[in-house]
């Protein structure tokens, strides 16, 4: 009795780290976006970040916004 006990319980940890594993792996759960707090708009997402989230990729670039990043263009003046 003992054993199967022994037995069912190993079973049942290596199921859950399984299920585990699909979670993080397939849906992204392990690693959700990274939110700050700011003054005028409550929450919004830190900068410089990319995760893959229930099998979408976000990134998040300089400025807090979903996207690539942005450069600004530069002056005519300058080479």
């Amino acid at each position: 009795m003992v054993e199967i006990l022994g037995i069912l319980g190993l079973l049942g940890f290596i199921a859950l780290a399984i299920a585990e594993l699909v979670l993080r792996r397939v849906y992204g759960l392990g690693q959700p976006p990274l939110y700050v707090a700011d003054t005028r708009t409550g929450y919004r997402l830190a900068p410089n970040q990319s995760v893959r989230r229930f099998g979408n990729r976000i990134q998040v670039n300089q400025y807090s916004m979903r996207g690539d990043p942005i450069t600004p263009p530069c002056p005519q003046t300058t080479l």
